[in-house]
């Protein structure tokens, strides 16, 4: 199983991530219903990327300045930082696992 590590406010820099390469980050309140049912899902995507990419997660409660910054009014909310710091692409699919899995594989959605 592959770790998904949690981001804290000063790992953002506006709509950046500090992070090395690129980033699969997904928003989330611990009080979100939705958000825990998306738990299983993200962590499957993560254990399928998670050698590729580095997959993240960050608590808007913890974040909101960078949740602000990206635009981010719901959660959850999935976000793809890319490798060369160009502009994040939110993720706008069905909450479930393959739909991410399936906006990860897309060219023009991250690039590869």
């Amino acid at each position: 199983m592959i770790n998904v590590t949690d981001l804290k406010a000063s790992d953002f820099q506006g709509k950046k991530l500090n992070t090395d390469g690129p980033a699969l980050v997904f928003f989330y309140a611990s009080w979100c219903g939705h958000c825990k049912n998306f738990v299983p899902s993200y962590q499957k995507v993560a254990d399928i990327i998670g050698g590729v990419y580095g997959t993240y997660r960050a608590d808007i409660d913890k974040t909101s300045a960078a949740a602000d910054a990206l635009g981010i009014k719901a959660v959850p909310t999935v976000v793809f930082f890319p490798e060369d710091s160009g502009e994040p692409r939110v993720y706008n699919g069905d909450m479930t696992w393959r739909g991410l899995l399936n906006f990860m594989n897309r060219k023009d959605s991250c690039g590869i």
